[in-house]
This record gives C-alpha cells, sequence and structure tokens, in this order.
C-alpha cells in the first residue's frame, strides 16, 4: 500500500484524470466542447472522475480519521466511487436515450 500521504494524493489525482480521459474522450475537464453532441460525454467524464477523486479521497483519510485498515477504507473508498460512478452513468444513459442522440445508449 502506499504510506506516503503525497504520493497517494497523487495517484489519486492521477487516477482521476486518467478516467476523465478515457470516458470524455477528452484532455480537458475545464473548458467544455464547442460541439454539443460532445457535452454529454464531457459532463459523464467529468462526473466519473470526479467519482474516483471523492472515492480515493476518502480512501485515504480514513485510516487516519476512523483508524481502520487501509483495506477496509479501499473498500470503502471503492463502493462509494462506484456508486457515484453508476449514478452518473445511470443520469448520462437517462439523458441520451430520452432524446434519442444514438450514441450508444438504449432505451
Amino acid at each position: 500500500m502506499l504510506e506516503d500521504p503525497v504520493l497517494l494524493a497523487l495517484a489519486t489525482l492521477a487516477v482521476a484524470y486518467a478516467a476523465f480521459c478515457f470516458f470524455a474522450e477528452s484532455v480537458n475537464p475545464l473548458a467544455a466542447p464547442r460541439g454539443p453532441l460532445r457535452r454529454p460525454r464531457w459532463r459523464f467524464g467529468r462526473r466519473v472522475g470526479l467519482a474516483l477523486l471523492v472515492g480515493g479521497a476518502l480512501a485515504s483519510a480514513l485510516p487516519t480519521l476512523v483508524g481502520s485498515t487501509p483495506m477496509a477504507a479501499l473498500v470503502v473508498g471503492g463502493v462509494v466511487a462506484l456508486a457515484i460512478a453508476f449514478g452518473a452513468w445511470l443520469v448520462y444513459r437517462r439523458r441520451s436515450s430520452m432524446w434519442g442522440r444514438g450514441d450508444g445508449a438504449t432505451s
């Protein structure tokens, strides 16, 4: 496990940014894409990146705050990140199927 808090924070940021780049198919989370058809995917990528950031922050803070084992904190952080990411996916799927964008979402 990673013991250095700075290294843990950098790893959390790197994983969250990599998830954003993968899901949003963009490299800049601060600037919205110009094409309106790419914005839902960009928003979805931002939400998944935020979910991983929150889960990673929770996993790194739990051993210090509560005194739990690092493995239990990792499990709790992973479950929280998956729950938030699943909620973001549901919103993305519902909105894309509602407008019929044809981007792979089925109704």
